[in-house]
């Protein structure tokens, strides 16, 4: 009988540890992708500016505002672009929340979540990084 249990134990122990180590590999492998993932994804014929490490895209208010639909998203938060179009269908609070943003500068509508008063999450903060495509040009 104890070496039943023993025996159930062991591979419990086994199957959660290896459930473990490839819940850790996941967020390896995507922070990895997302560390590599280019800056510079223009198609709409934006701009590039020199910075010291790499080269980041800008947008006129003009091109911004060609993506201005549910199928086309980009937002415009404190002077970054964000191509938000993916993360629509996900987005907490509901695709609503967004969509009336779309093609704007939404950068009031995210610091008071579309002005109820109440600021995003430090994760969402995070999640928005994801979506960074460019600068606005000045």
């Amino acid at each position: 009988m104890k070496k039943t249990v023993f025996v159930v134990v062991a591979i419990c122990t086994l199957i959660l540890g290896g459930i473990f180590v490839l819940g850790f590999l996941q967020k390896q492998l995507k922070e990895s992708d997302s560390a590599t993932k280019p800056i510079d994804t223009n198609t709409t014929g934006g701009s590039t500016t020199p910075s010291t490490s790499q080269t980041t895209t800008t947008y006129t208010i003009a091109e911004i505002a060609k993506h201005s639909s549910e199928s086309n998203c980009w937002l415009l938060i404190n002077n970054k672009v964000y191509d938000v179009t993916k993360f629509i269908p996900d987005h907490p609070g509901g695709v609503s929340q967004i969509i009336p943003y779309c093609g704007k500068e939404a950068t009031r509508a995210f610091d008071t979540q579309g002005g109820r008063g109440k600021s995003h999450s430090p994760t969402a903060d995070e999640m928005l990084k994801d979506y960074y495509i460019g600068n606005l040009s000045q």
